[in-house]
C-alpha cells in the first residue's frame, strides 16, 4: 500500500496523492457556488410565491366567492 508522504513514482501515485485531488475541491466548490448563485437568482426573479390560478373548464379549483357569484 502507497502511503502519500512517498514521493510518486507512478501515475496511479500521481493521482492519488498529487494535484489532481485539490483541482476536484477546487471544481465541486466552484460548482456548489455557482448553484446557490442560480439559485438565489432564480428567487429574486421569480420570488418565493406561488400563484394559484384557476384551471380552464374547472369549477373545483376556482375562488370561493366566485364559484358563489357562479352559482346564482
Amino acid at each position: 500500500m502507497r502511503q502519500c508522504g512517498e514521493p510518486p513514482s507512478d501515475g496511479l501515485g500521481v493521482a492519488a496523492c498529487g494535484e489532481v485531488n485539490r483541482i476536484r475541491q477546487w471544481q465541486s466548490g466552484s460548482l456548489l457556488v455557482a448553484a446557490l448563485v442560480v439559485a438565489a437568482g432564480s428567487v429574486y426573479a421569480f420570488g418565493v410565491g406561488r400563484r394559484s390560478e384557476r384551471l380552464i373548464g374547472s369549477d373545483a379549483s376556482a375562488p370561493a366567492e366566485h364559484a358563489a357569484a357562479s352559482d346564482d
